[in-house]
C-alpha cells in the first residue's frame, strides 16, 4: 500500500484544468468562486481577489488569495503551505503546482 501525504491529497481537487464562466471555474473535482474583497479589506496579506471552494452543499469555504505575478493572466495562490500556478484567460484555468 502506498503511502500518500494527506496534504497533497486534498489539494488534487485544486489541479488542472477549469472551465471558466464570468467568475466560476468549475472540473469534475471542483468548483471554485472567484471573489473580490472591498479597497478597505486589502491588506499585504489578503490580495483584492481570492477564491471560494464551492462545497457539493452549496456552501463556501475560503480557498486562497490569488496574487498577481509579473505575467498578465498569471497569478500564485496557496493551498495548506503548497504554492500553486494559476493561468487565467476569459474561458478556462489551470492550475498547477508552482514549480520555482
Amino acid at each position: 500500500m502506498t503511502n500518500l501525504s494527506p496534504q497533497s491529497e486534498q489539494n488534487k481537487p485544486f489541479t488542472g484544468k477549469f472551465q471558466r464562466v464570468n467568475r466560476k471555474l468549475s472540473n469534475d473535482k471542483a468548483h471554485l468562486l472567484i471573489c473580490t474583497r472591498p479597497p478597505s479589506q486589502v491588506t499585504r496579506s489578503k490580495t483584492e481577489t481570492y477564491l471560494l471552494h464551492v462545497l457539493p452543499d452549496g456552501k463556501r469555504k475560503y480557498l486562497s488569495s490569488l496574487y498577481t505575478t509579473k505575467t498578465p493572466n498569471v497569478y500564485h495562490m496557496e493551498v495548506k503551505g503548497v504554492v500553486y500556478t494559476v493561468q487565467m484567460d476569459t474561458e478556462q484555468a489551470t492550475i498547477t503546482p508552482c514549480t520555482k
